[in-house]
């Protein structure tokens, strides 16, 4: 019997964004800190694990991604700083989030704002690079990987669920999944591709797009692209809840120096029929993909 999965990208979209309160996420100390309370009966300490110390070092690099076609606000995402070079720094973001419009701009932490440049993007990769100047970036986010993470793990994300309003969210979850094969339709009806993603059950809300996946030492392990909420089987239809998915992750080489990739993580279908490349064509047409939108110097 055949199955249809429903994945969303988690973008806004202007034509559905209602106005709302800014709201705000308070995160105490990390590793088990201990809090003293006094109530009725005495004193008595909690103690809880926190994120707050991971959250500090990735917070003020993630960014809102506001993409414009012409002067409309045609889409919201999340995007970060993950590279600065001199005067020019770079900001990772889903391709789905700057596909339809001709310009962006980001939205810092503090509220301020800046125009950037669309570097380029790749739809398959769903990986997009924006620049700005490095005068405006308040952080720049650690990259890690995922190589000694278990399930179970976890992890957290940062981002704009909702739009702008919400920028700055912070929730947290496990590792739920490694290698995950999922299909991509580019058009909501069939099948595209097939994608291996990192499974989170970590809150994801359309506006997360972009945004990073952190590991408990605030590195950034993946990119928030996609969500599970519904699955057909038959005449049944069934909802989904945490189900996200982040792409790519970093990975060691030779032991000593570690860069992007996204080897192994995309595979195209081609007259309906699942169609893998080989290594090498595969580490080739990512070098190049990855080169041309500036993850690689």
């Amino acid at each position: 019997m055949k199955k249809n999965k429903i994945l969303i990208p988690l973008l806004v979209f202007v034509a559905f964004i209602g106005g709302a309160a800014w709201s705000y996420l308070v995160i105490k100390q990390l590793d088990h800190g201990t809090i003293l309370t006094s109530g009725s009966g005495g004193n008595y300490t909690i103690n809880e694990n926190s994120i707050s110390a991971a959250v500090d070092k990735v917070y003020d690099a993630t960014v809102v991604v506001a993409s414009y076609k012409g002067e409309t606000l045609v889409s919201t995402g999340t995007g970060f700083v993950y590279k600065t070079e001199g005067s020019t720094s770079y900001i990772m973001t889903n391709n789905h989030v700057i596909s339809g419009g001709d310009s962006a701009k980001v939205i810092f932490s503090d509220g301020t704002s800046a125009d950037t440049k669309i570097l380029g993007g790749d739809t398959y990769a769903d990986i997009a690079v924006l620049t700005v100047s490095t005068s405006s970036i308040k952080q720049v986010a650690t990259l890690g990987n995922t190589e000694n993470m278990k399930l179970g793990d976890t992890v957290f994300a940062v981002g704009a669920p909702l739009g702008d309003t919400y920028s700055g969210t912070v929730t947290k979850g496990i590792l739920s999944g490694k290698d995950r094969l999922v299909e991509v339709s580019l058009n909501g009806t069939t099948s595209d591709y097939y994608m291996k993603v990192l499974q989170t059950d970590t809150a994801l809300n359309p506006g997360n797009s972009g945004g990073p996946l952190c590991n408990v030492n605030g590195e950034v392990i993946g990119v928030n692209s996609l969500k599970l909420t519904q699955e057909t089987s038959g005449t049944s239809s069934y909802s989904v809840e945490g189900m996200g998915f982040a792409i790519w992750e970093r990975t060691s080489e030779n032991n000593a120096s570690t860069s992007f990739t996204l080897s192994n993580n995309m595979y195209y279908k081609a007259n309906k029929k699942k169609s893998e490349l080989t290594p090498e064509e595969y580490k080739t047409k990512v070098k190049a993909i990855l080169g041309r939108i500036g993850v690689i110097p």
